[in-house]
């Protein structure tokens, strides 16, 4: 892990996560601090404030997947982000809204 954090510190990364699911801590967030990436001291292995996409970092156990690390906008996780698959599978469905609008006005 040191040489990847060196490589991540060489290219400026400001924040970087850790999401390991077969060990503990699960979340792990390393911040820029004067030119060296510091690893943050976190409340909980399972949500941490992101302080570059000002959202939250949050370990949700999906039914089918396990373990999974979910962007929020809230700290409590109630309010996931979508994944690019939700997204389309939210653009799709509107489509078909709209669509059945169009026709019904017809």
């Amino acid at each position: 892990m040191a040489g990847k954090l060196e490589k991540y510190r060489r290219l400026g990364v400001l924040e970087l996560v850790r999401f390991t699911v077969d060990r503990a801590p699960l979340l792990r967030v390393y911040d820029h601090v004067s030119g060296d990436l510091v690893e943050r001291e976190l409340a909980s292995d399972h949500r941490a404030p992101t302080r570059v996409l000002g959202a939250f970092w949050i370990v949700v156990d999906d039914p089918e997947r396990g373990p999974m690390l979910r962007l929020a906008g809230d700290g409590s996780g109630k309010e996931l982000l979508a994944t690019p698959e939700e997204a389309a599978a939210l653009a799709r469905e509107r489509v078909r809204e709209l669509e059945q609008e169009l026709r019904r006005r017809g």
